[in-house]
């Protein structure tokens, strides 16, 4: 059994009850959080220093809502009995209360918070929750201003890093998750998996669609240019999956079969895992969107 769990909306910050409270460590599970780095991450934090942190690859908490119970699992392993966790932001949408409500129910905390009079306290939590004070949250804007800060952190502090596909793993996307095939009939590269041609290179193929999916015995065709995994965030990892360095991809280079990475981790990197993202950040660090599910 855990702590106290912290809930709130993206109305409320719990910014100041951190402060006055001072908890020697904390979870933070909200992947949006760019108080201490670079976002699109769940993170362990103490002293104000980042001890440890999961890829989500969104700042949306529902985008990967197995990956961020797995991270939270995974970080608690790693912090004191007791320690408070910062849930996710919730919103009154099914996958946002879901995801609330099992992390409750998975984490097991002795108390549940919430802010008073925000109507979270009506939600069927396993345990009563309580209503306490919390802060109103900085605009969007500034949000938004301190994640591209962030990101631009990340990108002057970066060096070009190569991860070959042919060695490295690739997670979290349609790209790597199927099986390669060889074909005359398509110049880029092709992989099946799940009823599901996914075809990477460039123009579309047209006349061979037909025979390419006959080849792969799929129902289902994704065709993507390889520019469409430009500025995509990621994040290297060890084989046992724990992630080591966060990155955004500056490139795919098919005919070398590699991708060009822009990563903190310093290199050469041994990077055997390669997390992919949805969420992409341009030259500037802003946001731009993210790619929708097992889309790329």
């Amino acid at each position: 059994m855990t702590g106290e769990l912290w809930v709130r909306d993206r109305t409320w910050t719990w910014h100041d009850r951190l402060r006055d409270e001072a908890p020697p460590v904390w979870l933070s599970l909200d992947p949006a959080d760019a108080d201490h780095g670079p976002p699109a991450r769940v993170t362990l934090v103490s002293g104000g220093v980042v001890r440890a942190w999961r890829f989500i690859g969104s700042t949306d908490p529902g985008a990967d809502p197995i990956g961020l119970v797995c991270a939270a699992w995974s970080l608690l392993n790693d912090a004191p009995p007791g320690t408070p966790i910062l849930a996710p932001p919730v919103r009154e949408s099914p996958v946002h209360r879901h995801l609330a409500l099992s992390l409750a129910q998975a984490l097991r905390p002795e108390r549940i918070v919430v802010p008073r009079a925000s109507g979270l306290e009506r939600w069927p939590w396993p345990v009563g929750a309580e209503e306490a004070d919390a802060t109103p949250d900085l605009p969007p804007l500034v949000r938004d201003a301190q994640r591209r800060a962030r990101w631009l952190e990340l990108r002057e502090r970066a060096t070009s890093q190569i991860v070959p596909l042919d060695t490295v793993g690739v997670l979290g996307a349609r790209f790597g998750s199927g099986h390669r095939f060889r074909t005359t009939d398509w110049e880029g590269h092709a992989e099946a998996g799940a009823g599901t041609l996914l075809l990477i290179g460039d123009g579309e193929p047209d006349e061979a669609a037909g025979t390419l999916m006959a080849q792969s015995q799929a129902s289902r065709m994704v065709v993507n240019s390889p520019r469409t995994y430009d500025g995509l965030v990621c994040a290297f990892a060890h084989q046992d999956g724990e992630d080591f360095a966060m990155g955004i991809v500056d490139r795919l280079d098919l005919e070398r079969r590699e991708f060009t990475v822009l990563s903190d981790a310093v290199p050469p990197a041994p990077v055997r895992l390669l997390r992919l993202g949805r969420l992409r950040v341009d030259g500037s660090g802003r946001e731009v969107g993210e790619a929708k599910p097992w889309t790329v």
